[in-house]
């Protein structure tokens, strides 16, 4: 604060009142100052806004949404509150990381509740009652110990948060008939995948109108936003590339030769050539399995279990098999990586009903879902790690954040590579 080095004022360590302009409805409001802008070579890094020690940082909103404003307009990733007793650490990149949680695992349960994987109507009789997120953290804890993926894991700053009953139940209800035209169990991960990508294209942030700290607004990606919208790649291409592509490449191999050959997406997005290619491969599978030729060996090395009369299905430790072997993905977005992980464990899931349930535990030693941390990953794929080495880079972390380096060999898939 003393500047004790005698730094030129654009180097100083930190700045007292940094103004910042801050833009409210489609309006400036005018210059407004974070108490304090932390610097490293005159570059921003952090603001700390400062209060009286009798503010209750923990509780009042205010304070939080006012840094919060300041870090989102100065396009940083952190912000400090503090009353001189207790720290508040604020990241803007959180809002949206905790919303496509809660859906993700809402979406999840409420397509498993369909398929007969989980009893029906556990989210619609959370949704009935009071505390509803409380609750719902609970149903995320048990499905962690029964699908054990990643999806359902424990992070514990997003079961803290606190969400109003009204916008959960609003959430929930609207997901079962007669509010959902819906039926889930027979919805195509496909068409769950062209939703998603609308939802990729937007990110959420918070604004404060007219005295209001508590409006979030949904907005388009700049770089959507430039683009002209999101584009999803309609089915049928998909199914024509895979087809051409890895339907050539697997033609007339056997399971342990299709085993080493590695599918990568570098920019997967939603996930859809993915689930295209792991379809592709649910199919060869069975089909090879059941042949007249490998149906016993087949249902001795549980690679298949009989459904109904001359019907089979695939084991989930097959299934899951084929997609850790074979599945492998790179966005820079990392809400995509989340959403082609959803896609693909729904996939995975996909034409098991109440009645095969029993089955899926029964033939499987392993998790219900495995972890896909080691198959699909986010990064640039097309930027390596030595684009940080050059001289004079000056990047700060918003910009490190954008870039997103991405090493092929170190970063992405060691064992492939």
């Amino acid at each position: 604060m003393a500047n004790n080095q005698a730094f030129s004022e654009s180097y100083r360590d930190v700045v007292r009142e940094d103004k910042v302009k801050i833009d409210g409805t489609h309006q400036t409001v005018g210059l407004q100052a974070p108490d304090y802008s932390f610097r490293i070579g005159g570059a921003r890094k952090f603001f700390v806004e400062a209060k009286k020690p009798s503010v209750n940082i923990r509780e009042a909103a205010e304070p939080a949404y006012q840094i919060r404003r300041y870090a989102y307009t100065a396009k940083l990733p952190l912000s400090i509150l503090t009353n001189f007793e207790e720290f508040a650490s604020l990241s803007v990149y959180n809002l949206n990381t905790v919303v496509q949680k809660i859906i993700d695992r809402i979406v999840f349960l409420r397509i498993a509740e369909d398929r007969g994987i989980e009893d029906e109507n556990i989210l619609l009789t959370v949704a009935k009652t009071s505390n509803i997120y409380e609750k719902l953290n609970l149903l995320f804890t048990k499905a962690n110990v029964k699908y054990n993926s990643g999806l359902f894991s424990y992070i514990d700053w997003i079961e803290k948060v606190i969400i109003e009953d009204k916008v959960l139940s609003n959430i929930i209800v609207n997901l079962y008939y007669p509010e959902c035209p819906y039926e889930f169990s027979v919805l195509p991960i496909e068409i769950l995948g062209s939703i998603y990508e609308r939802f990729l294209g937007n990110t959420i942030r918070f604004r404060t109108v007219k005295g209001d700290t508590h409006t979030a607004v949904v907005e388009e990606k700049p770089e959507v936003k430039k683009a002209g919208g999101v584009y999803y790649t309609p089915q049928y291409i998909v199914d024509y590339i895979v087809k051409n592509s890895v339907g050539e490449k697997v033609k007339n191999k056997k399971p342990e030769e299709i085993a080493a050959i590695k599918i990568c997406d570098p920019a997967c997005g939603s996930g859809s050539f993915l689930v295209g290619a792991y379809q592709y491969l649910l199919n060869y599978h069975l089909d090879y399995y059941t042949q007249e030729k490998n149906i016993k060996a087949s249902l001795k090395n549980k690679k298949i279990f009989e459904a109904g009369h001359n019907a089979y299905k695939l084991t989930i430790d097959e299934k899951q098999r084929i997609l850790c072997s074979s599945i492998f993905g790179v966005d820079i977005d990392n809400q995509a990586v989340e959403v082609t992980k959803l896609s693909l464990y729904l996939k995975l899931l996909e034409n098991e009903s109440r009645e095969s349930s029993e089955q899926l535990f029964k033939y499987s030693d392993m998790a219900l879902l495995p972890s896909l941390e080691d198959n699909i990953k986010c990064g640039n794929s097309l930027i390596g790690r030595d684009f940080y080495s050059q001289p004079n880079l000056n990047l700060t972390d918003d910009d490190r954040i954008k870039v997103n380096c991405f090493g092929w060999e170190k970063d992405g898939f060691p064992d492939i590579f």
